[in-house]
């Protein structure tokens, strides 16, 4: 990731995040002045600080390490907190982490596998790989599943769940499903 002066053409600042495929697949997520980037495939994850310096905006890199790792979900930021899927081609863990420092909160391994998030009133929809969905507490203390529902989408279950008006939408490679909250 580069910042670029458009009037200047020059570089203000630039962010590498290498891996072993050399791809990045999750989506940089913003909260308040903090932009966390995640790289799965032996790569890492940062916290980038942004502030204003003069009539042009530049980056420190607040933290980098390799706790949160997203091979290709998106992680979530809510109330200061990463929540996330680690892990690539071995076991799949799920990850709270502090944004302000990138240390771990808590860690468990994921019995949804890889999985997608969304966070909506103080909660966390897990959409699991193979159509297993969870409701969990967006607790940065442990995690609280709060209730499961299995085999409603099938494998490959890998779009992040979206909501609108109470209606949580969900899909797996062929079927598309909404499901009424309210």
């Amino acid at each position: 990731m580069i910042g670029i002066d458009t009037a200047e053409h020059t570089v203000l600042w630039r962010c590498e995040m290498i891996n072993n495929f050399k791809v990045n697949c999750a989506t940089p997520l913003w909260h308040d002045d903090m932009l966390f980037v995640s790289s799965g495939y032996q790569g890492a994850c940062a916290g980038l600080k942004f502030a204003a310096k003069g009539d042009k905006v530049m980056m420190t890199e607040q933290w980098r390490n390799k706790n949160l790792l997203n091979e290709f979900n998106t992680s979530v930021i809510w109330k200061g907190h990463i929540y996330g899927c680690h892990g690539d081609r071995g076991p799949v863990f799920l990850r709270c982490l502090d944004l302000a420092t990138g240390e771990i909160c808590w860690d468990i391994r994921s019995k949804v596998g890889h999985c997608s998030f969304l966070a909506f009133e103080n909660h966390l929809v897990l959409a699991g790989e193979r159509g297993t969905i969870q409701l969990v507490e967006a607790n940065p203390e442990k995690h609280v599943v709060k209730s499961e529902l299995e085999g409603l989408l099938a494998y490959k279950t890998w779009v992040q769940p979206a909501l609108l008006n109470k209606r949580l939408y969900l899909r797996d490679e062929k079927k598309l499903v909404c499901m009424d909250l309210g």
